[in-house]
């Protein structure tokens, strides 16, 4: 199953957000989307259990309830339903990177074959991932 972007970014405003009472038609504001359509993908969430609904005169509520364990493990499925990526790719990015040395983004990209876009978001979802950042540029290397 696929997720589309407005799903994507609905899902991230709820988990980044835990605890947080968060407007839908703020999150309808934030994404260019109308509150119906913001209403109707948050009630298709696989994770409805973990949120908590309230309203007031004006909008609905919604707050991520979750553990951060929960969250991550949200996170990564629906960015791995989001760009497609599969165990082959995860290792093919795993295989690119030392445990020794520092790379890039672009140092990744260029020795696994996969674009920029796709190795970040592969390295947004590895646990076994250690990230530094120099000013401007930022580092990984496997743990």
């Amino acid at each position: 199953m696929s997720i589309n972007m407005k799903t994507y970014r609905i899902m991230k405003a709820l988990v980044f957000s835990p605890d947080e009472w968060i407007s839908l038609r703020d999150v309808a504001h934030d994404s260019n989307l109308t509150y119906r359509q913001v209403q109707s993908i948050v009630n298709t969430f696989e994770f409805k259990d973990l949120l908590s609904f309230d309203r007031d005169q004006t909008s609905n509520y919604v707050k991520f309830i979750g553990k951060p364990s929960d969250a991550r493990k949200i996170y990564v499925d629906y960015t791995r339903k989001r760009y497609r990526i599969d165990d082959n790719m995860l290792q093919i990015v795993k295989d690119s990177m030392s445990n020794v040395g520092w790379s890039t983004v672009l140092d990744i990209s260029a020795e696994s074959g996969l674009n920029k876009s796709m190795v970040s978001h592969i390295l947004s979802i590895l646990d076994d991932v250690d990230k530094m950042s120099d000013k401007s540029v930022v580092f990984y290397r496997l743990k």
